[in-house]
Formats: structure tokens, sequence, C-alpha cells
């Protein structure tokens, strides 16, 4: 069934992505809106072949103040701009059953990891806020566990926030031991993934906040409900991957996840405690604890692809696949050797990836106009540079350029479109492929 709001409209088939592969990376200025044309601004009439700015309101218009003050200014995080929501090691999966893009802020840098939800919808250009933080529950920057409160996490620990008051019961399900358990994570990475399965959101990554020796346990987020829920019977994943990736895996309704260390299945519509599933055998692979690379998945060849600076090795970035054609249930990595052509693409630190359907082919992007377009049979890639139109910011992986965008790089189906948002104080750039 789906959502009331979402407008369905036809889309034919097997049409080819079209452009000239030409130009360099076109570099935007850092948190700076580009010069926007005068392109129609509703889903379903954004000018093919171009990128277009849309939005009217933004993530930094809409999120949670006491008296003036967002989060993190009220538990005092140093350079706590709104802007570390999006460009604090963190990422978000658009919602194809919705046609939304929910941030969810149980991850962020600093005193950001606060469990609010603020999500933009694609048929209004409009965000909207869901979720208040739940404030009480999280110390102040850097402040230790509060013992006669339930807050926070201590050494030895559960490693996630139990509401034992009762004073935030609107937003959490109760985990296995009967539990109102809030996340305690510090960062996604690319683990932030939509499961269409059973319409929730699922995350892991990073590692409980105020104790570092403690992994993260995953959740998922209920977007109708607006709850989260605690898998604590499913924390199985390595502490070694506090920088995971991952995607959904269509063809097997499952998440595949990355914890650097090992590949991972969680299937959502199995009984807790049963839903996670090793894929592969464990220190099989490079064991690299700040692997910033990007998954997405190719349901026409049942293959997941991983894109990014870390694929190959630390700090040698690839293209590597993990083909399910031949068995779903056990697979090993396998390095692409034959990737021709302006192949930059391969070591950015968290790219943004999509499989397009429509065209057969993956697109990869980083920033300003370009798109990258990998041929999935040749490997050959091919740098696309939009003429006209608007242009996109560069995203920011912690301080630095470029990078740290995963799955916040989206495609709709409902619209044919990509779309990406970089920064907080900025609206959503789209970009309609042309087909012929």
């Amino acid at each position: 069934m789906r959502a009331h709001h979402r407008v369905a409209e036809s889309i034919a088939s097997r049409r080819a992505f079209l452009g000239s592969v030409a130009g360099t990376l076109v570099l935007a200025p850092l948190f700076a809106q580009a010069q926007r044309s005068n392109a129609p601004r509703s889903p379903g009439a954004f000018p093919r072949g171009q990128w277009t700015a849309y939005g009217s309101n933004t993530f930094q218009d809409v999120i949670y103040r006491v008296n003036g003050r967002h989060m993190g200014d009220l538990k005092g995080a140093p350079s706590s701009s709104p802007d570390l929501a999006f460009v604090g090691w963190c990422t978000a999966d658009y919602d194809t059953d919705r046609d939304e893009l929910p941030i969810l802020l149980c991850t962020g840098h600093g005193g950001w990891a606060s469990n609010e939800v603020n999500t933009f919808a694609m048929k209004t250009g409009a965000w909207r806020h869901d979720v208040d933080p739940t404030v009480d529950l999280i110390p102040a920057y850097t402040q230790p566990y509060a013992p006669s409160t339930g807050v926070g996490t201590r050494t030895g620990g559960s490693p996630f926030y139990i509401d034992v008051n009762n004073k935030y019961p609107d937003h959490a399900e109760l985990d296995s031991q009967g539990r109102r358990a809030y996340p305690n994570m510090r960062q996604s990475y690319g683990a932030s993934i939509y499961m269409p399965s059973v319409k929730r959101h699922f995350l892991w990554g990073g590692f409980g906040w105020w104790d570092t020796s403690l992994a993260y346990v995953p959740c998922e987020y209920d977007a109708a409900t607006k709850r989260y829920r605690s898998l604590d019977l499913d924390a199985g994943f390595s502490y070694n991957g506090h920088t995971p990736y991952g995607c959904w895996d269509p063809v097997n309704a499952r998440v595949l996840l990355h914890d650097n260390d090992n590949l991972w299945a969680y299937y959502p519509t199995r009984p807790f405690g049963k839903r996670v599933v090793s894929l592969g055998s464990r220190g099989s692979e490079i064991n690299n604890s700040n692997a910033l690379n990007h998954m997405f998945f190719d349901s026409k060849r049942n293959r997941a692809v991983v894109i990014g600076r870390d694929t190959v090795a630390p700090q040698k970035g690839g293209v590597a696949i993990y083909d399910f054609s031949k068995n779903p249930h056990s697979v090993s990595r396998q390095i692409v050797g034959n990737l021709t052509g302006n192949t930059e693409c391969a070591s950015i630190a968290g790219p943004g990836g999509r499989y397009d359907p429509i065209a057969d082919v993956y697109v990869i992007w980083n920033g300003g106009k370009n798109l990258w377009l990998i041929k999935p049979d040749t490997w050959a890639c091919s740098l696309l540079t939009p003429s006209g139109g608007d242009t996109p910011s560069i995203p920011v992986i912690g301080l630095n350029p470029g990078g740290g965008t995963w799955h916040r790089f989206f495609y709709s189906p409902t619209y044919d479109v990509f779309g990406v948002i970089s920064h907080a104080n900025e609206p959503a750039y789209i970009f309609a492929p042309t087909r012929a």
C-alpha cells in the first residue's frame, strides 16, 4: 500500500541515460547556494538533462530548539553547527515508498547524536520536524553516565539509552527485555538503509558515546509510527567496523552490511535474535577499521557493488562486487581489475552512488554538476557534466571537502530523478536524466 501523499507517475521503461561526456570536476563554494535557474520547482516538472535546486525551506529551519538554542548548543558541543548532522560522517537513505529523505539524528558528530528526526518530502519540496530529541537521556558533551538517572552509557553498561523514567514514551518501542531503549551511536557512515519490505529504516555504526570499548547496538526506525526499536538480540556485528557501509538487497529482501571485517545480512522479517547472518568468513578480508566505502545493489545482476577510498586496501580505492547470482548465502569479494576511462570516482571517501535501472548504468556523484557513469558489463567509466541548470555544492566529510555522501545521493523511481542534500542550510539538488 502506498502512503497517501505519494504521487505516482508513468515512467517509460528501458529508456537510456543520455548526455555528453566532458569536463572536469565543477567546484562550488562550500555552504553557498548556487545561482538558480528559472526551472520549474515541482516533482515531475524538472528539466531533463540538468540539475535543479528544489525546496521551500531547509533542514536548519525545522530543527529542535529551546529559546533559539539547537541540540549542539544545549549539549555544549564544540563547533556545534547544524551542518554537523550532515557532514559528521553520517548518512541517510531515501524512503522509496513515501518519497522522503529522513535525517535520523541518532547519529551525528559531537552533540548531534540526539535521536531527533527531520524529514524532506519530495512531493512538497519541504522539510518537517518529526521527532524531538531525547534531551534528558543524553549527558552533556563528553560528560559521563549518571547512575541515578539511567542516562547515557558506562564502561560495561548497555550501549544504548534506557528511558527508565518513561519520560519519552512516544518514540521508542520496547526491546526484548521490556526496556524503552533509545539509540546511542556516534556516526552512521554508510549504514543507514531503508528496507522496503517492512517500510522501516535500519541503522548501525560507530560506537557507544562515552565508552569507546562498546560496539553500537543496531536499531530500526518506523516512519509511520515515528518510533525507534533497539535490536538488542541482533547485535552480532564486529566492533572493528565502526565505519560500516551497506545497502538494501531487493532480490533477497535483506540488508547487506559490511563491518570492515566481514559481510553480513540482516533479515527484517525473521524473529528477533535470528535476523543477523554472516555471509563471509570473519577476517577473510583486509581489516580496516576506518574504511570509507559505499555500497549499492544491482538488481539486474544480483550483486552488491562497493566503491570508495578503501575498497582494495586501506587508502587504495577501487571497485569490488559481491555476486549472489549463484549462491545468495555465501560470497567472496571480487576486486574489479578492468576499470577503464575516467576512474576518479573509485577513490572518493564515501561517495554517493546508485544503480540506474532504466539506463542500466551505475551513477556516482561527489559534488558539483559532474556524474560518473559506469557500465556494469564492461566497467568503462565516463564523466557526464550537464550544461545549464543549477550547481550542487560540494559535500564535506569531517572537515574535508568531497566525500561523505553515501545514501544521501538517492534515486526516486516515482519521478525518475536523482537527488542529493549535502548541507543543513541548502535545498535539495535534483538531476533528471534525459531519456530517449
